[in-house]
């Protein structure tokens, strides 16, 4: 029933940014000219916001090509082959996270939707402040391929125009290994991937 309802909602999700009712805003793009930021790391990539005019809720759209190399690295760490981390288990990890400027959360994720291989999806309050949602997190634990891939999220927009509502989005790429409930990074990115800014005032930038 629960996959169901993801499927559904990503239907809807889809349907809906497509549409006159969601009015696209920021965006991020990433190109690097080579792996120095993870074997693992897509070199190219792109983050875009949108927000919908009916419903007090954003979008984020994180889109992605693997390589060959990266295709190679990820499937040598889903082994435990990798040289560095030799002997230890990771997938590749998509982190979306909501960075707050003020005393509050604003954004929080109540949704993911990917069409990495086998998605373990996450969705985390992490910085012990609030109940909201910041953090949103993809792992794949399939096998990928060399391809476009695609995480949205769908945030609720809390702001309320006050002083303190801004923050921004982050994209960072990692590979996690499980835990005991979860799953958490063996290793991250030496960079952000993207980043978006997002105003005190719903609905937009």
């Amino acid at each position: 029933m629960r996959l169901k309802k993801v499927v559904i909602h990503l239907a809807a999700v889809t349907v809906f940014c497509l549409s006159s009712l969601c009015v696209f805003a920021g965006n991020s793009s990433w190109s690097y000219r080579n792996y120095s930021n993870g074997s693992y790391v897509p070199k190219s990539g792109n983050m875009n916001s949108s927000y919908s005019s009916v419903y007090p809720e954003a979008y984020t759209n994180v889109t992605f090509s693997l390589d060959s190399n990266n295709v190679q690295s990820i499937i040598e760490y889903n082994n435990g082959n990798n040289s560095v981390h030799q002997g230890k288990i990771a997938y590749l990890t998509v982190d979306v996270s909501s960075i707050r400027d003020g005393s509050e959360d604003k954004m929080d994720a109540y949704t993911i939707v990917s069409d990495l291989p086998d998605p373990k999806y996450d969705l985390e309050n992490d910085d012990l402040f609030g109940t909201r949602n910041e953090e949103s997190e993809v792992v794949a634990l399939g096998k990928v391929e060399a391809k476009n891939y695609y995480v949205i999220t769908g945030w609720n927009d809390l702001r309320d125009g006050s002083s303190g509502c801004s923050g921004h989005w982050n994209c960072q790429f990692a590979m996690s290994q499980k835990g005991i409930s979860d799953y958490n990074n063996l290793t991250q990115s030496s960079r952000v991937q993207a980043t978006i800014n997002y105003g005190n005032t719903r609905g937009q930038d």
